[in-house]
């Protein structure tokens, strides 16, 4: 019998404005950076409300980006700060460090900066 976890597994995928991210993993130790598409992520510029909760951490124009949280396991990693992002518009983030998986594991929530 499925759980309610694996009931909602896909769910991510449907939203809109869905887009294909390129997702670099910039690994420490031996190896590389490991760079892989990530589909259906959602991106989010933080609100007023949120940039106030999160004091100061973060400023006007940062995002947070869903991710399924399958597509990192897929690649034996997950995101950190330092990693890289570049959507669909080609423009790069940065991961800053927040970086929450959900309590049923579908998905992670990035917040990241624009790249300058």
């Amino acid at each position: 019998m499925p759980t309610f976890a694996d009931t909602v597994a896909g769910d991510y995928q449907i939203t809109d404005d869905l887009q294909t991210i390129q997702y670099t993993s910039v690994v420490t130790t031996g190896g590389g950076n490991k760079s892989f598409p990530i589909t259906s992520a959602d991106g989010h510029d933080l609100s007023a409300r949120e940039l106030a909760l999160l004091g100061g951490l973060f400023q006007p124009g940062d995002t947070t980006w869903f991710l399924g949280a399958d597509q990192f396991a897929a690649q034996g990693v997950e995101p950190r700060q330092g990693d890289l992002l570049t959507d669909a518009a080609g423009t790069h983030w940065t991961v800053t460090g927040l970086c929450s998986l959900d309590s049923f594991g579908i998905s992670w929530e990035v917040g990241c900066t624009k790249a300058r």
